[in-house]
């Protein structure tokens, strides 16, 4: 139904943007330079936020998060971090149904 494309695709710009902006851009922003600090409550936060779609997707959350935090401390660009979260999203609602 294209309805429920548009409605798919507007979720995922949505939520690219707003979890990006706050796992790194806001979150870096309260928790200053330190960037350990920045990592594992960045992290912890997107993880455990995400365990609704089961434990073994923990593993590459974990993995894409540290990826996007330690990006957005070299680069401090949230565009770059916004468009791959939307491709992973976009790839996970594909494969899951």
């Amino acid at each position: 139904n294209e309805m429920n494309l548009v409605i798919w695709g507007l979720l995922i710009i949505f939520n690219s943007i707003f979890e990006e902006s706050l796992y790194n851009g806001y979150l870096h922003k309260r928790l200053g330079d330190n960037n350990f600090v920045f990592l594992g409550v960045s992290t912890s936060l997107r993880v455990t936020l995400h365990l609704y779609q089961g434990v073994l997707n923990a593993i590459p959350i974990t993995i894409l998060s540290l990826v996007y935090g330690t990006y957005y401390i070299r680069y401090r660009q949230l565009t770059p971090l916004i468009i791959g979260h939307g491709l992973w999203n976009l790839f996970y609602v594909i494969r899951t149904t």
